[in-house]
């Protein structure tokens, strides 16, 4: 070998010379190995195969020659010859478009046919595409010339009847199996006088508009069809031999469901989508609906067997005015087995008076009419024929090896290809969507990408490896047939009926493949060389490595970029363990095996403390070390600014939760609509329900000061990002800052607790609940104030928080200064840090988060039984066995949770009671102001005002908690408490709309002694452990438990409100909207108008029916409410149970303080590390 010369500018210089000859690639001797032969591609079609053809084939495949012929005189295939009334996708817009080409402004979740039709013709033109087209030309044939090994393709052009023929060496079929139309087969058909048209060549001239019509077929067009006709016609004879299943929604309907079943896309969500990353999203959310695994596609399941009961009941009370109608369109077979179709308002105008479904069996068309089999003559003025296409035949001759006609091939056999992609005795011959090549559900396009891509990959490896044709084994065809028909056999596709997909009735599964989308994505992304036959060029004909050519690049021998690996992908490899240290005076570079070496008998003892030391002081030379003065009193200005900044700190973590938490649907309305907004106060709870147990551990190891500032700090960031929202995702991820940042100023149980004596804990903690009046007590009233009086709406909830924050933050870091790391420790930061329970905080963190967020789904975003929920709650609740299996046998030196704590019964039953008191609240927190919207007002203000009754009661009760210590007998305060609590709230269950008075008086009184347990629980946790130094921890998993429970309870809650609703309704509010005259097909829309109290869109809505409706519906909302109240009663007997083991804590109401604030004008170190006495 030799190097290349250089050039006088150090470039190195062809070497051309040497045996290379670029305009004759031909001569493999003489040939670069990536100087690639030509190669010409025709594809057959030009509708959304066609151009993915158009898109992918030139940017992949080099020195390519590319001609695409469409019989149309336009692009689009079926979506531009399809223009029946009413035709569209049913398959969501946003899953039905090119993976590289989002269109964020679909105008219906199910696109219209001319809207996707645009949406073609943009994407064509906007990637060239539509340069290699040429339309206008039918393909008659095509043949194979085995010598040449080329194919012959003969087309006509339509324009001018003029046969021309092109060869090429790979022929492409993307005409689709659904491309040839049929007549039905009816005697006399095309002697009708009228217009006669097949739905798949409508003429769009034709008014329908006081026509007697008969439309002929109910598969998908003539389902779509009817609703759109039957309103503007005369009559309609809807001719349906068949059976099919009408489901309630449409594939991948999820979307819709989040918006109450409304398809157009709001103008909020088009605005919203212009971020692509916003709408990027939204389509994963979308294409995972589709994606996502189910059994409800295999035979007899539960799941299967549910949903063909939704889809019977769905179909039965629509059709209630016909039940004629239903038992003649309801199948004997499994929904999915022939094509579901949304078929939004189908079943609505078979009821009509106007239409006539008939069922029999057409026995001839006359001039003028139909004559069914029962010698019923129905003139008409028109017909229409919605009877489908021909399904998989080969729709041109194509002969292959041999002179084989593919045609015959499939008529004799039942038409089989190799991975739904090449059929047997074809060179060189791919199908898009060939037999068992399309996904059974879900959208076709990512199938047709990677199809495209597939046969991108053959045709690089003929052109590289010099092969002029490859043809699967037939072998392997029939195998992937046989597996095809066994991974079928149970689904429910396989049940008996008629589809366009499969060959007859009990025939083959023609048009599936034999898995998911995202399985058949992931099987085709790489071929399977060895299932096919190779043919090589005459070239390489006794040396098959021939196509090596001369053992060059193009690039050397043309002086060109020769390093361009160093530009792959590849090449970026990702850093595993990145170590960043600072480096300084002192340091040996030997540390760097030493930290990443277990191998420690390696290294110099004097070299690594010196450089441990180095390190340590490196990570931790911006701490603060304070020197210790003289205690400081509780009247100095140090203390006094403490409070202060924990004060408003309360009112900044308490409000923004509270505040949002009341207009998050004003919210919604402004920055969104996106379904996920739930989110938003779901991720504070999360957040603050594993921060409790962190901020508290780690400050009792490592100093408070820095981790109260940093979250107060955190918590400030986060709502100002809440107040510049413009978007849901953007709140929800500022609302993550503010419910982790929110842990520490909420900490006040020991943030002031440890400050001052045992004997003025219960007070001080007591008073510092009043800072949270303004946002609990008061919040929904303050933050519809917010929004109907001020220009930023919403965002003064947050302006406000960021205001208090601000104030606390301040505070904070002008007075508060606890004992710092070296008063509090002996060890080293380093020391410390490595024996952290690390893993215990991330199965604690892990599975606490995740747990909770199962419950949080349950019932709400997934059903109770979806594999979501399931997987969620189960995986949950084994990470945190996992965890307290591992914190029980680990040897831990500083263990996340210290497990003596539960060997405290005192401590144990004071998170039992708070935890059961909290549940109480947050439940009604969240039940009673739908009870006063419900039954009592729908004026904004007064509800908001009536809302707050609840909460200002609790901050009441837990302001009054203070006086635990002066009454004594905390044990007795609990019992008496909650034994008054438990009949007064539970009393609530008489609620009706009668007895407002008494339902607020019972809750204004319960809720303030549910808020004196909660408050002197809440201060016992702190005050009934051994251990001060422990105060953090202890006060921290307490709050944590009580808001995983609260979650748990406020879950049973929702559930049980819903399950009876669910039940009532069906039972008092149809019965009575019928009886006051709403027409049964109006029932559904009105169930859904009565949720927003705007009835304006249901149909034969009167003022006695939304009386009469509104009247059932309250008293449906009754009869939920009261099971709430019961499941909570049976919380409040189990709360009065655990008070009967709550501890007595007069023993401890001491001058103990914990510790002491440091005054910074002095110096000197604390020496005094335990407990003081004033």
């Amino acid at each position: 070998m030799f190097a290349p010369n250089k050039a006088s500018n150090g470039a190195p210089k062809s070497i051309a010379p040497y045996d290379f000859d670029k305009k004759d690639p031909g001569n493999l001797k003489r040939r670069a190995v990536d100087n690639l032969r030509r190669m010409k591609v025709i594809c057959v079609g030009a509708g959304m195969s066609g151009i993915i053809t158009g898109i992918l084939f030139p940017r992949a495949v080099e020195n390519l020659d590319l001609v695409i012929y469409e019989k149309n005189e336009e692009l689009g295939g079926t979506w531009y010859e399809s223009r029946y009334p009413g035709v569209a996708c049913d398959v969501p817009s946003h899953a039905y478009q090119f993976t590289f080409e989002n269109n964020t402004q679909w105008s219906r979740y199910w696109a219209s046919g001319p809207e996707i039709q645009a949406y073609l013709k943009h994407t064509a033109i906007k990637y060239g595409a539509d340069k290699y087209m040429k339309f206008r030309h039918f393909c008659e044939k095509a043949e194979w010339a085995e010598s040449e090994a080329k194919w012959h393709v003969t087309f006509k052009k339509l324009d001018t009847n003029e046969i021309v023929v092109d060869t090429c060496d790979v022929l492409l079929s993307a005409v689709g199996p659904l491309n040839k139309w049929e007549w039905p087969k009816i005697d006399g058909l095309k002697s009708f006088k009228g217009p006669l048209m097949h739905s798949a060549n409508y003429d769009t001239s034709f008014d329908p508009m006081d026509k007697r019509i008969a439309l002929i077929g109910g598969g998908s067009s003539g389902i779509q069809m009817l609703p759109q006709i039957a309103p503007v016609a005369k009559h309609v004879d809807h001719y349906m031999k068949g059976k099919t299943w009408i489901p309630p929604f449409g594939m991948g309907a999820q979307g819709v469901l989040d918006r109450n079943g409304e398809a157009k896309t709001p103008a909020e969500e088009l605005e919203a989508w212009k971020d692509s990353k916003v709408y990027l999203k939204y389509r994963h959310e979308i294409e995972s609906y589709l994606h996502a695994a189910s059994d409800v596609l295999y035979k007899d399941t539960e799941n299967a067997l549910a949903f063909q009961k939704l889809c019977e009941d769905h179909m039965r009370n629509k059709l209630l005015k016909k039940p004629e109608v239903f038992e003649a369109l309801k199948p004997d077979f499994a929904p999915a087995c022939r094509r579901l179709t949304p078929g939004p308002g189908y079943l609505e105008a078979l009821v009509r008076d106007d239409v006539n479904f008939i069922p029999q069996t057409i026995k001839e068309v006359t001039e003028t009419g139909i004559i069914t089999d029962d010698g019923i003559l129905r003139e008409v003025d028109a017909i229409i024929c919605a009877t489908g296409f021909a399904g998989y035949k080969q729709h041109f001759p194509i002969f292959g090896k041999k002179g084989i006609n593919l045609q015959d091939q499939w008529e004799k056999d039942i038409p089989e290809s190799y991975m739904g992609l090449a059929p047997a005795n074809m060179p060189n011959y791919f199908i898009f969507l060939g037999p068992n090549g399309g996904p059974g559900i879900g959208s076709t396009v990512p199938f047709l990408e990677n199809g495209a891509r597939y046969m991108i990959k053959c045709v690089q490896k003929l052109q590289r490896e010099w092969i002029s044709s490859m043809t699967p084994k037939s072998d392997a065809v029939k195998l992937f047939g046989k597996h095809t028909d066994e991974f079928l056999e149970p689904t429910v596709f396989n049940s008996n009926c008629r589809a366009w997909w499969r060959h007859n009735t009990n025939g083959r599964l023609l048009a599936l493949w034999p898995g998911s989308a995202l399985h058949g994505i992931y099987c085709l992304a790489n071929p399977r060389w060895e299932d096919y036959e190779y043919e090589v060029k005459e070239e390489l004909k006794g040396n098959p490595f021939g196509w090596l050519g001369n053992g060059y690049c193009t690039a050397q021998l043309e002086g060109n970029n020769m390093t361009a690996y160093l530009e792959d992908e590849f090449s970026k490899v990702a850093v595993t363990n990145p170590l960043e240290v600072k480096l300084g005076e002192g340091w040996d570079p030997a540390i760097l095996y030493r930290l990443t070496s277990r191998s420690t008998d390696l290294m110099d003892p004097k070299i690594e403390e010196k450089n441990l030391e180095h390190l340590d002081t490196l990570r931790h030379d911006s701490e603060e070390v304070l020197p210790e003065q003289d205690e400081v009193k509780l009247s100095s200005v140090r203390f006094i600014g403490t409070i202060i900044a924990a004060g408003f700190g309360m009112i900044g973590a308490s409000g923004a939760f509270a505040l949002p938490a009341s207009v998050l649907g004003v919210i919604n309305n402004d920055i969104g609509p996106d379904p996920n907004y739930f989110w938003i106060g779901l991720v504070n709870t999360l957040m603050l329900s594993v921060g409790f147990t962190l901020v508290g551990r780690v400050s009792d190891i490592f100093g408070r000061r820095y981790f109260i500032v940093g979250g107060t700090a955190m918590m400030t960031v986060g709502t100002i990002i809440s107040s510049q929202a413009t978007s849901i995702n953007m709140l929800i991820g500022a609302n993550v800052l503010v419910g982790l940042g929110a842990c520490a100023p909420s900490s006040v149980a020991y943030i002031l607790g440890e400050l001052v004596p045992m004997k003025h804990r219960y007070l001080l903690l007591g008073l510092m609940f009043l800072w949270m009046i303004p946002c609990v007590a008061f919040g929904p009233a303050v933050a519809w104030a917010f929004v109907l009086h001020t220009s930023a709406g919403w965002r003064w909830c947050y302006y406000l928080m960021t205001i208090t924050n601000g104030i606390s933050v301040i505070g904070y870091l002008l007075f508060y200064y606890p004992p710092n790391f070296k008063m509090k420790n002996t060890q080293s930061r380093m020391e410390l840090i490595k024996s952290f329970d690390w893993i215990g905080l991330f199965l604690f963190t892990g599975g606490l988060l995740i747990f909770l967020i199962g419950l949080s789904w349950g019932g709400t975003v997934h059903p109770w039984r979806s594999a979501e929920v399931v997987a969620f709650i189960v995986c949950g609740g084994c990470v945190l066995l996992a965890f307290v299996v591992y914190e029980f046998f680990a040897q831990l030196k500083e263990p996340l949770i210290p497990l003596h704590l539960f060997r405290n019964t005192g401590w144990v039953m004071s998170i039992v009671v708070m935890s059961v008191a909290a549940s109480c609240y947050y439940g009604f927190s969240i039940i009673f102001p739908q009870m006063v919207f419900g039954l009592y007002t729908t004026d904004t203000r007064w509800g908001s005002l009536l809302s707050c009754a609840g909460p200002a009661s609790f901050i009441l009760g837990m302001a009054l908690s203070g006086l635990g210590r002066y009454i004594g007998k905390q044990k007795w305060q609990i019992v008496a408490t909650s034994v008054a609590a438990t009949p007064l709230l539970g009393g609530i269950a008489c609620a009706t709309v009668d007895n407002r008075a008494t339902v607020l008086g019972l809750l204004i009184v319960g809720a303030t002694f549910i808020g004196y347990i909660e408050g002197l629980s809440l201060a016992t946790s702190g005050i009934a452990i051994e251990n001060q130094e422990e105060i953090g921890t202890a006060v921290g998993v307490a709050t944590t438990l009580r808001s995983a429970w609260s979650t748990v309870a406020t879950t049973i809650y929702l559930v049980v409100l819903q399950n009876r609703l669910a039940e009532a309704v069906p039972d008092l509010v149809v019965p009575a909207i019928t009886e006051a005259g709403l027409p049964e097909s109006s029932v559904a829309s009105f169930l859904e108008a009565i949720a927003t109290g705007s009835f304006a869109s249901v149909v034969g809505i009167t003022p006695t029916v939304v009386e009469a409706g509104t009247a059932a519906y309250q008293q449906a909302l009754v009869f939920a409410f009261r099971g709430v109240f019961y499941t909570a009663l049976a919380f409040l007997i189990v709360n009065a149970i655990a008070a009967l083991f709550f501890p007595n804590l007069d023993d401890k109401m001491t001058d103990q303080v914990a510790v002491r604030l440091r005054d910074i004008k002095s110096g000197g170190d604390m020496e005094q590390q335990g407990p003081t006495t004033t």
